[in-house]
């Protein structure tokens, strides 16, 4: 196996891709959670924003 990584800490590893030994190194997923799950958190704050605003002023 093959490993791509951080060193975190002093004997630690973040792992971010393993694949087979001899074997190309495989594409990044384009699809990264922690940004949607932002946005998701901060839509969500937005939109709890306004509705509190528009309940205020109506």
């Amino acid at each position: 196996m093959e490993v791509c990584g951080r060193r975190a800490g002093f004997n630690e590893l973040i792992c971010d891709q393993i694949w087979p030994a001899g074997q190309p190194r495989p594409p990044r997923s384009k699809f990264n959670i922690e940004l949607l799950l932002a946005c998701g958190v901060v839509g969500y704050g937005l939109i709890a924003f306004f509705l509190g605003l528009v309940g205020r002023l109506g």
